[in-house]
């Protein structure tokens, strides 16, 4: 078998088509490196020089009327770049860069679609994308006459008149066709890592070496899963050509419309209400309770106004006025949290739905395999946004306290006015990453998925080539 080995080895290595893959994926993989380079060190001073300014910002509010202004507008929580962006973009550019945290309303990841608007028109060309996409299709173009091309040159008649087993031949075809597009793949890329990693802002840590692992194993799955779909199509076919017309189907089928189609069915199935609709609501349910709060208010300096002639009596009237502003703000953050969680709740519904359902394409459960490995994908937005939303719990009860001590001090504007945000008093965000671990038990279930994918199409290519016509 071995010397099937050499002999595929020796055909592919020395094709035009071999020079033609080689040229391609080292194109696009040191394009790939240069571009997501320039493109985290552009995020990640973005997020520095954001993290500063929206301190300072926060620290210039003083007295009654910036303390009021500042607790309505907000303080932006940045979320920091992840590092394996570079390789895996996943949803870092499009779901949002910040959180706004006030006292009026539930976080929502702010600032997505990315800095540069070329990448919301043709995507984001990381590794991810060369191999789902370009990988994917090379794969079947390399082994789409592997077995149907020598059927129709007669060659492969006259390799199995010579004794050769049948699986000996397939199995050949499979490592040759295998270490060919490898071969052009992991070259390069070492080449991409190696400018990635000599660039002074990205800094892989051991965990983020073992991530970047665990996706290139991902990688290889997917891709050999092309390899055994071309093997199989090709050995059950007699011309070239109609393998390579079926094999093109399928791969638009599977690659582009079935992730497309996932989402669509999905949002037919779930429907969930558009953000401008909820933002209605919002508004709807704030001005409700802040009438209330106010009216509660007016209703109460009425009833206690008289008692306002003495210091005592002026201390008691506005802590209790303190109080009811207090529960306004409360009030109106619980509603429109109530809200916001029926709505992220149906959007996240919606979500696992049509991930279910594109699972029955491989380049989906490669895209959230990869995704979950990165740190890039879905979780760990919705574990940012958790933080965020308990962060925002102090944040209202610190801005409760600071407003409880601008009633006490009633009448006295030069204590007021010495008021102001201390950042130091302010609760610390609890943005907790998920560990290896954790990301790895999330993506088992799509590397088995790959796994058995792999094997059956396989099995299948062996049994359809042992029965099939040689002629």
């Amino acid at each position: 078998m071995w010397t099937i080995i050499k002999k595929e080895l020796a055909a592919n290595l020395v094709s035009f088509r071999f020079i033609l893959i080689f040229l391609l994926c080292c194109t696009l993989i040191l394009v790939s490196a240069f571009t997501m380079r320039g493109k985290y060190s552009e995020r990640l001073e973005e997020y520095s020089a954001a993290v500063t300014i929206h301190k300072q910002e926060l620290e210039k509010a003083e007295g009654g009327q910036g303390l009021n202004q500042a607790a309505i507008s907000g303080y932006k929580l940045d979320k920091r770049p992840a590092p394996l962006s570079v390789i895996v973009e996943g949803m870092e550019g499009a779901a949002g860069k910040f959180s706004t945290i006030n006292i009026l309303s539930t976080p929502t990841l702010e600032g997505g679609s990315g800095s540069d608007p070329m990448f919301a028109y043709f995507g984001t060309l990381d590794i991810m994308y060369i191999v789902r996409v370009v990988l994917s299709l090379v794969a079947i173009l390399l082994t789409y006459d592997a077995i149907s091309g020598e059927r129709e040159q007669g060659t492969l008649k006259l390799a199995l008149s010579n004794s050769v087993p049948r699986a000996s031949v397939l199995l050949a075809k499979c490592i040759g066709s295998y270490v060919t597009l490898l071969l052009p793949f992991l070259v390069p890329l070492l080449i991409g890592l190696l400018i990635l990693t000599t660039s002074g802002s990205i800094n892989f840590g051991g965990e983020d070496w073992g991530r970047l692992g665990l996706i290139l194993l991902v990688s290889l799955l997917y891709v050999g899963v092309f390899l055994m779909l071309g093997l199989l199509v090709s050995s059950r076919t007699n011309r070239s050509t109609t393998a390579l017309m079926l094999l093109l189907f399928l791969w638009v089928v599977i690659v582009l419309a079935v992730p497309k189609i996932s989402m669509i069915v999905a949002s037919k199935l779930r429907d969930v209400p558009s953000a401008q609709e909820v933002q209605a609501k919002k508004d709807a349910v704030r001005t409700q309770v802040m009438a209330e709060g106010t009216e509660k208010t007016q209703a109460y300096f009425r009833e206690h106004g008289s008692e306002m002639g003495t210091d005592e009596g002026r201390a008691r009237v506005m802590d209790e006025v303190s109080k009811i502003q207090e529960e306004m703000f409360t009030g109106i953050a619980k509603e429109m949290g109530k809200l916001q969680a029926e709505y992220e709740e149906k959007k996240i519904s919606q979500f696992l739905l049509a991930a279910k359902i594109s699972r029955i394409s491989p380049a989906s459960v490669y895209t959230y395999a990869s995704t979950t490995l990165a740190r890039t994908g879905f979780d760990r937005q919705v574990r940012f946004l958790e933080a965020a939303r308990a962060y925002q719990v102090g944040f209202v009860q610190y801005f409760n306290e600071l407003l409880a001590k601008m009633m006490k001090a009633g009448r006295n504007q030069e204590e007021i006015q010495k008021m102001r945000f201390d950042l130091n008093a302010l609760p610390a965000l609890n943005f907790q990453e998920a560990t290896l671990a954790e990301s790895w038990n999330t993506a088992a279930v799509d590397l088995l998925i790959l796994f058995l994918l792999f094997v059956c199409l396989f099995m299948f290519a062996f049994f359809g080539f042992v029965r099939s016509d040689i002629r």
